[in-house]
């Protein structure tokens, strides 16, 4: 299983040259050893408007924004949290209920994952919102070097 891996600047340069040579994406991931998606997503994301290319110099940059804007904790509202620790508790809602019924009230920062950590971090700390869920919860655990013994 290969790690994931960020694309670094010179990496971008290369799909800028090879882009520029008129090389497909297929072999421009192959070259470098990547996946032709993310290839894909990073000329998508990253092409200038101004001369319709790929540029590595706006694509880093852009990289590095999004890097130290992005929004961390995204969800700091008390009212949101009382709201979903209300459906969980009082009506026994599932994590992807709740997010269901907020996104429908226009909250559309709300993950079920989001509710899962946030349950587990109540755990945590002593609290528990963790008794209300269907299921017992637990950090999932990857099994590097074990063969499968199912079946």
């Amino acid at each position: 299983m290969t790690r994931f891996r960020q694309l670094t600047l010179e990496e971008r340069y290369q799909i800028q040259i090879y882009n520029a040579l008129g090389f497909s994406l297929r072999s421009i991931a192959t070259t470098l050893k990547r996946a032709a998606s993310t290839i894909s997503r990073e000329m998508a994301r990253n092409v200038d408007s101004t001369c319709c290319r790929y540029r590595a110099e706006l694509a880093q940059a852009r990289t590095d924004k999004r890097r130290r804007t992005a929004d961390k904790s995204r969800i700091t509202n008390e009212q949101i949290i009382r709201l979903i620790e209300q459906r969980l508790t009082e009506h026994q809602w599932s994590p992807e209920q709740i997010v269901g019924y907020l996104e429908t009230q226009g909250y559309k920062l709300v993950s079920h994952e989001w509710i899962y950590q946030h349950v587990l971090k109540d755990k945590a700390q002593g609290g528990e919102l963790y008794k209300h869920l269907r299921h017992k919860v637990g950090k999932y655990r990857r099994r590097y070097g074990k063969q499968d013994k199912r079946g």
